[in-house]
């Protein structure tokens, strides 16, 4: 009987690994598929002094362009129609200051660019860049030809905002050879991934998405780990870890469009088992999932935690948060200043002073 119970739960083990690897992986041609009727042709622009200040992904969840920010604009993609309050998923050049209203986004064979306009002095700033040969100098969201082993790169022919929130670019051939899932800010949506040596990074405030005070870094070694931006990577200034580091080097971390974000590691040492990757789940929102759930967010809030949101399309648009990394945030560093520690009253974090020093 013991030997028929260990043999039951390994292969519920396996097939649960096995669903997760697979809805982990299965979704990457429905979030890139687009529809003409939403296709973004070449020229077209945005300005937000106009009725044309963003563009909308098919249903109407996503939107992509200028959203007020400061005394002025930022460019991004933000969740439509969200209560309480706006929802930004990534920003364009997110620690350039704020855009007057007089600004400009144009979509060009060579590039996404923001116009600014003040007064005699007008600046063109690259948002997307596609040009094979884009000098290192030029400040940009991307380089396709830094990152691409091909010679050449096919110019663009379109755009498009899809519903998985994601920002693409296509060529003639409906290929995407850019996309904003390649460049996160603070956030990951469902069908995203954050790539070994890549990082979120919080932004300064709610109402500010500039680089704020925490990393959450998708280290080499296969750990995800979270520490204060101003301190060197080091295990002793870390906040809060996955525990992986010995998983493997070939990792990163997904958030799957069933709720799911895991580690997913292909690694040679299992091929001896027949297995050429692995799944580590970090957390699981599909359970609490309601007939509407449709939208899955991870992000690296303000406060230095890393959560796991689930956004309902229903019409309280609700928003829960399935999963936190922390549940104190006296837990993560420089959350208090120095020369005092940190204690939770009234569930608020609160710094007490040490005197006398």
């Amino acid at each position: 009987m013991a030997s028929s119970s260990s043999s039951s739960s390994v292969l519920v083990m396996f097939f649960l690994s096995t669903f997760v690897i697979i809805s982990s992986m299965i979704t990457v041609d429905a979030q890139r598929s687009h529809s003409n009727s939403h296709n973004i042709s070449l020229d077209s622009s945005l300005s937000p002094n106009t009725n044309h200040s963003s563009w909308l992904s098919p249903s109407g969840r996503f939107a992509f362009g200028f959203y007020p920010q400061g005394n002025g604009f930022a460019v991004g993609i933000w969740l439509v129609n969200q209560p309480n309050q706006q929802v930004v998923v990534w920003t364009a050049n997110r620690d350039d200051p704020p855009v007057s209203s007089n600004s400009s986004l144009t979509l060009k064979s060579d590039g996404m660019f923001l116009i600014t306009d003040h007064g005699r002095h007008r600046r063109e700033i690259p948002v997307a860049n596609f040009s094979i040969s884009a000098p290192n100098s030029v400040r940009s969201i991307a380089y396709f030809a830094a990152s691409s082993p091909s010679p050449a790169i096919s110019p663009p022919s379109s755009a498009a905002m899809l519903d998985s929130g994601n920002f693409v670019v296509y060529d003639n051939k409906s290929t995407v050879i850019w996309e904003s899932f390649g460049f996160p800010t603070d956030t990951i949506l469902g069908g995203q991934n954050l790539y070994a040596f890549n990082e979120l990074v919080s932004s300064a405030s709610i109402s500010n998405h500039s680089s704020g005070r925490f990393w959450l870094k998708m280290q080499y070694d296969g750990n995800l780990v979270a520490y204060p931006v101003n301190s060197s990577r080091i295990s002793e200034n870390a906040y809060w870890s996955f525990g992986t580091a010995d998983i493997g080097s070939n990792v990163m971390l997904r958030l799957n469009l069933s709720g799911f974000l895991v580690l997913l590691v292909n690694n040679t040492r299992y091929e001896s088992r027949g297995v050429t990757m692995k799944s580590v789940t970090l957390a699981n929102g599909s359970y609490h999932g309601q007939s509407g759930t449709v939208i899955h967010r991870a992000t690296l809030d303000v406060d230095g935690i890393f959560r796991l949101y689930l956004h309902s399309n229903t019409s309280s648009r609700a928003v829960t948060v399935a999963w936190s990394a922390l549940q104190n945030q006296c837990e993560v560093k420089g959350t208090c200043g120095l020369n005092s520690y940190c204690t939770i009253l009234g569930n608020k974090p609160t710094a007490i002073v040490i005197r006398g020093l």
